[in-house]
């Protein structure tokens, strides 16, 4: 085996994925979604803003992503054209490469055309990424830093069927160590139209008496996913019995729907 010998420059890079200002990797974005309403072959306007580094120049490029979220809500960013529901090719922008002098911000405009036969809902990511350079001298060691930051896109097609939400499992489990409630509700979305999740979880004892109420995560559940939204943080105390949990979904429709468990604490 040969061993490698002389090298002068390693070079390691960093990506991160952020949905907020990325100060401490040099960008930063501001707003960083949008939810628009627009109309069959409608034409849209847009804008957002970039901000870099406060002592030095960056370079940065800009380019489309899909998205989708997982189970839990995290946002996956995939290649453009991979999601069924992409409106990816709907999008133009400008600029896509340019430099940011420090302490300064970079006006992103974009225009989104809406094709004549959509319907239900579409999503996008303009995702932008600062391009690091070496300006390393031979035989030392660098390690540079790139930051992204992603502009989310969500549409909603007017005159569209609704979402159509169907609770799957309500699941809750005491965590001894912790001396904690835990609960975790699973959704699918049959429908052609993202919905916006708000729920809570109303406690009852053995008696039918109500000792507490806690709210859920708030959260998207776009068409043909499901995913599971968890107890938002809470200082709920449950001695020793059963409960009864009921979960209340509300996802903009004209009734709230709901669905039950139960837990048993021990001693």
């Amino acid at each position: 085996m040969t061993a490698v010998k002389n090298i002068k420059v390693l070079t390691i890079l960093f990506f991160c994925i952020l949905l907020v200002p990325a100060l401490a990797l040099d960008l930063g974005i501001s707003p960083p979604d949008i939810n628009l309403k627009l109309d069959r072959g409608a034409q849209h306007e847009g804008e957002f803003y970039l901000f870099g580094s406060d002592k030095e120049a960056i370079q940065v490029k800009v380019y489309l992503m899909d998205w989708s979220l997982s189970t839990s809500g995290n946002y996956q960013f995939l290649p453009m054209g991979t999601v069924k529901r992409s409106a990816a090719s709907w999008i133009s922008f400008f600029p896509s490469t340019f430099n940011l002098p420090p302490k300064r911000g970079q006006k992103i405009t974009y225009t989104i055309k809406v094709p004549n036969d959509a319907s239900g809902s579409y999503w996008a990511a303009i995702m932008a990424e600062t391009n690091p350079t070496s300006s390393v001298a031979p035989g030392q060691f660098q390690v540079m830093m790139a930051g992204r930051v992603a502009y989310i896109i969500r549409i909603d097609i007017n005159g569209s069927p609704k979402g159509v939400a169907k609770l799957e499992r309500l699941k809750m489990n005491w965590n001894q160590e912790q001396g904690k409630l835990e609960a975790s509700l699973r959704l699918k979305n049959n429908g052609a139209s993202m919905l916006r999740f708000k729920g809570r979880l109303e406690l009852k004892d053995n008696q039918g008496k109500t000792v507490g109420t806690i709210p859920f995560r708030e959260g998207y559940l776009l068409p043909d996913y499901t995913r599971e939204f968890e107890l938002a943080d809470h200082d709920l105390k449950l001695g020793p019995g059963f409960y009864i949990g009921l979960a209340v979904v509300d996802v903009g429709e004209r009734s709230l729907t709901a669905i039950q468990s139960t837990l048993e604490i021990k001693r």
